[in-house]
């Protein structure tokens, strides 16, 4: 058995462990210890090396049997599939290992939906597909309960104050590459043309992580500042779950609030201890009448992540503030997703209850079934809340 998990939380395994240690109350007799494969601490290789341990086993544990010479040959290492970075871990997904299709979609309406003074502000986007990137098709195929997965971008104005605080130049080119321990295969992390884009477009350098706060208090002047940087870095550290991951503070909340961290930390010792900025997941919330994808397009409700915290400060999603932010005629990459999220096929009515995680998918689900022809069409109920009816604006279309 195989742990995944993240050292920088004190809930760190508690589950597999908990499992792990129920089995072999249950009797279950254990090949091998339970492995671990942190998030902070290189958790593709950790995966891979537990891949060669389990085949390894397998190939003992077959002698033992006396299985047939050739069934025994057939288990072992080399014959076993291996791991696909991407699948496992997106931080050392390179240029050339992401062949998976995006596609660019053009915004072409962005309104507010709700209040200015509401408490979440919510806006509609309608996107639609343009051409096809990397294999993939022009028009794609929108689905009940499809999802939108959208790459976004770093707030432009975070990534200059990175760069300025730091004193890096956003014009110097950046290639990252990983050396396994064990192996020594080296992997490409990142290949981009300039730190600028890099730090725009593919790297998370808001999401604080152990290795990161290693470098920062590596440059830490105060003694006391520094040993703190130091207490979060360790893992499973209580100070990190509470000042970081619970008070949502970012690294560039770090940076200001420890100020004798130094300028001058060379960006080859901190860019690498940043991962990649994952997709985010939006439910399509229209379903295209007549499949025509390429007029109407998809449409995305999204709740704008801000959030006023203590002493002032702001905490914003990137993927809700980035979508926000599109101007009409302003191209995305994103791709279309099956979800399971979708009626059972039956000819009795559908019941919906949006209990408070989005009416998107529902509504994508409700225009499906209009869309169908009429002995088809199934009759539909949705039971869903909301705070203000003012702020309702969906009500009278639904």
């Amino acid at each position: 058995m195989v742990g995944l998990g993240d050292s920088a939380f004190e809930t760190y395994l508690r589950a597999p462990k908990l499992l792990f240690e129920s089995l072999v109350i249950a009797g279950a007799a254990p090949l091998m210890p339970l492995r671990e494969a942190d998030f902070n601490k290189k958790q593709v290789q950790s995966l891979q090396s537990f891949s060669d341990a389990v085949s390894n086993v397998i190939s003992e544990y077959a002698k033992t049997q006396h299985w047939p010479e050739n069934r025994c040959e057939s288990v072992g290492p080399d014959s076993l599939p291996q791991l696909d970075l991407r699948d496992v871990s997106p931080e050392l997904e390179s240029d050339t290992l992401d062949t998976l299709p995006r596609q660019t979609w053009c915004v072409y309406s962005n309104e507010l939906i709700t209040g200015r003074k509401a408490a979440s502000q919510v806006r509609c986007l309608r996107l639609r597909p343009e051409a096809g990137l990397h294999g993939a098709p022009s028009i794609p195929t929108i689905t009940p309960g499809c999802v939108l997965k959208v790459w976004s971008n770093n707030n432009e104005s975070a990534v200059a104050i990175l760069l300025e605080r730091f004193g890096w130049s956003g014009e110097q080119s950046v290639q990252l590459i990983e050396t396994d321990s064990e192996s020594g295969k080296q992997f490409v992390r990142l290949k981009h043309q300039s730190l600028k884009d890099a730090l725009s477009h593919d790297l998370d350098f808001m999401r604080v992580n152990s290795a990161a706060l290693k470098v920062l208090a590596e440059f830490t002047k105060d003694s006391d500042e520094q040993s703190k940087l130091k207490t979060m870095s360790k893992p499973g550290s209580q100070l990190f779950n509470s000042w970081v991951v619970k008070a949502k503070r970012t690294l560039l909340d770090v940076i200001n609030e420890y100020p004798s961290i130094e300028s001058s930390i060379p960006v080859e010792k901190l860019l690498p201890t940043f991962t990649r900025l994952q997709p985010r997941y939006f439910s399509a919330a229209s379903f295209p009448e007549n499949d025509n994808v390429k007029e109407d397009g998809v449409r995305l409700l999204i709740g704008v992540l801000s959030q006023t915290l203590a002493k002032g400060r702001l905490y914003k999603g990137i993927a809700t503030n980035f979508l926000a932010s599109c101007a009409v005629g302003q191209n995305v990459m994103a791709r279309v997703e099956e979800s399971s999220f979708v009626p059972s096929p039956s000819r009795g009515p559908i019941i919906l209850i949006g209990a408070g995680t989005g009416i998107a998918p529902l509504i994508n689900i409700i225009e499906f079934n209009r869309s169908r022809p009429e002995a088809e069409r199934r009759r539909c109920m949705l039971i869903f809340g909301c705070r203000y009816q003012k702020d309702d604006n969906l009500l009278q279309e639904v």
